[in-house]
């Protein structure tokens, strides 16, 4: 669902931020792609949200009449798996922000989707909508890959539309944190993850292994250390490699 910035209007509480998702859930629903912006029914969430004291700049550019098309990656912006990503110097609340991101030929076409992790500066970006070229347009502020996976006649749009495996993926970002020694040992966790679970490893169907990738995840966050991810992992693969012998099997 599009961000609608409940933790910017919260100003960073948690339970507030919970309370004003609820309120807004319970009135537009969790499907904002069922809304058509500009039309009857969005004019009339738009006033149960502003009498409530509920709309947002978010929703504003969302469902109004005038819905926003975000574009990003310009020049000095990207920066690929592994390398560090830029924050302006004055921001003190940020955080990573998962994406699926397109990739788009000059002449309009898209030809394939990657992952990306567009840097969300929370306190430039909550202070004004006015100051969200300085919030967005760093450099290294747009971490995207590990790789574009092209479109053909076994992967699209409607493909990229039911992406859960990618966004668990992209999610993997929070992983990589901290300096010196805290740092090797996130990033250390996070490619042990991609190695294993994303590149390789045979699953029964993409969600499997989405679900495989999300509990991975938390065990890393859990214990940075890795030995409950180690755990996580050795029992991945062998349900992995359960599935793989009976493929085999069923081929011979």
């Amino acid at each position: 669902m599009k961000q609608l910035g409940f933790e910017e209007q919260a100003r960073g509480d948690t339970g507030k931020a919970e309370a004003i998702r609820v309120q807004v859930m319970r009135i537009i629903g969790d499907n904002l792609a069922s809304v058509k912006p500009g039309s009857r029914e969005a004019d009339e969430i738009k006033r149960v949200l502003v009498a409530q004291g509920a709309w947002s700049q978010y929703l504003e550019v969302g469902i109004g009449p005038d819905a926003e098309i975000f574009t990003k990656s310009q020049v000095m912006s990207a920066v690929g798996l592994g390398a560090e990503v830029g924050l302006h110097p004055k921001s003190s609340w940020n955080n990573p922000e998962p994406e699926i991101v397109l990739a788009v030929t000059a002449a309009g076409e898209t030809v394939g989707a990657t992952l990306g992790n567009d840097v969300n500066l929370r306190d430039f970006e909550g202070r004004s909508a006015l100051l969200l070229g300085k919030s967005k347009d760093n450099n290294a502020s747009c971490a995207i890959g590990p790789f574009i996976r092209l479109f053909d006649e076994k992967f699209g749009m409607d493909d990229v539309r039911q992406a859960e495996l990618a966004l668990e993926i992209a999610e993997c970002a929070r992983l990589i944190k901290g300096y010196g020694e805290t740092h090797r040992r996130a990033k250390a966790n996070f490619l042990r993850i991609m190695d294993t679970l994303v590149e390789g490893g045979t699953f029964q169907n993409e969600r499997a292994r989405a679900v495989a990738i999300a509990k991975a995840r938390e065990a890393a966050l859990a214990d940075p250390e890795g030995k409950a991810l180690q755990k996580v992992l050795a029992s991945a693969e062998g349900a992995a490699g359960a599935v793989a012998g009976r493929e085999r099997q069923a081929g011979s």
